[in-house]
Parts: C-alpha cells; sequence; structure tokens
C-alpha cells in the first residue's frame, strides 16, 4: 500500500462457540493481518485482534496477530492479544 490515511478499525476477530445440552463447541482463533505501507499521512484507526468466546472460557478461542510494517522508517508493530 502507497500510503495509509484516516480513520478506520481493522479486526482479526475469532467465531463464537456454542452450547447445546452436553455438546459445545469452542470459539475460533483470530486469524491474521499484515499491511506493509510507504507513508503514513494521519491514520487515527484502531485494531481489535481476540478470539471467540464461549459460554466456558476455558474453551475461548486463542488470539489473532495483526503486523503492521512502514516500509521506508523500518517501524514494525505486532499485536497479539
Amino acid at each position: 500500500m502507497e500510503c495509509c490515511q484516516g480513520y478506520g478499525e481493522f479486526q482479526v476477530i475469532g467465531g463464537d462457540g456454542s452450547a447445546h445440552g452436553s455438546n459445545q463447541g469452542c470459539g475460533g482463533s483470530g486469524g491474521r493481518i499484515a499491511m506493509y505501507f510507504n507513508k503514513n499521512f494521519t491514520f487515527t484507526g484502531s485494531w481489535d485482534v481476540y478470539g471467540g468466546n464461549t459460554p466456558s472460557p476455558a474453551c475461548d478461542g486463542a488470539s489473532g496477530t495483526a503486523f503492521f510494517y512502514h516500509n521506508s522508517m523500518f517501524l514494525r508493530l505486532l499485536s497479539k492479544l
């Protein structure tokens, strides 16, 4: 991407599980996103990185990862919550 500008939200979120009687589906893990850009012109957005929920916290999905890399400044940010 040439430049990053404006406001928005990046989401890497797993799907929720469910419980039906004795059968329980666990939450899905979050995915991955990587963004490489050359210029950052006032991007003030946010990102959410987490796994899906279930009635039993022990079965929640793992978080995802978000990676942002500024090509010309060699700055990088990895988010895993």
